[in-house]
């Protein structure tokens, strides 16, 4: 797909430049990850096929939510992730990486679906993250240089700094 608008044109955004950027995001943001686990599970619906999922220091499992179910159950997981793109402008390309904190905890009660009263013994939990409270910020920003003819990448941390940086100065 050739992004175009106008008079402006960027690089194609081919599937191995996208994975390239999911890559390249994905090692900054799980890289920095202040945890003593080294395993992260994210959906894969959320991502494209044949992104790297063994880093130097850590791993990131694919999953659909079938496989994460059993995973919450036995406390193997305490949080899953997803990924997506977005294209911000016709020469900008946002990674986003989110999450739910998950559990699982044995319940009784209660509950009524479609009408009929129904005993619930299993009940998982999750909770959304939050953005943060400098707005919208992505994981991983990618900019296309017309001049250069190649995309630049900003991080999380830069696009932080930057947005400090604005704040103060008002």
């Amino acid at each position: 797909m050739v992004i175009c608008f106008g008079d402006l044109y960027s690089q194609e955004l081919s599937d191995s430049l996208l994975i390239d950027f999911f890559n390249k995001t994905f090692n900054d943001y799980y890289q920095q990850r202040d945890s003593v686990t080294k395993d992260f599970y994210i959906l894969k619906d959320s991502i494209p096929e044949k992104v790297t999922t063994d880093f130097n220091n850590f791993k990131l499992h694919l999953v659909d939510y079938s496989q994460a179910y059993p995973l919450i159950k036995k406390n193997k997981i305490s949080a899953l992730y997803w990924a997506r793109y977005k294209q911000i402008s016709t020469d900008t390309i946002d990674i986003v990486i989110g999450g739910w904190t998950v559990n699982f905890e044995r319940a009784f009660r209660i509950k009524k679906i479609d009408g009929k009263r129904k005993l619930i013994l299993n009940n998982y939990n999750f909770a959304a993250w939050c953005g943060g409270t400098l707005g919208y910020i992505p994981q991983g920003r990618f900019i296309y240089n017309t001049e250069l003819k190649s995309w630049s990448y900003l991080t999380e941390i830069c696009l932080i700094k930057e947005k400090r940086e604005k704040y103060r100065n008002k």
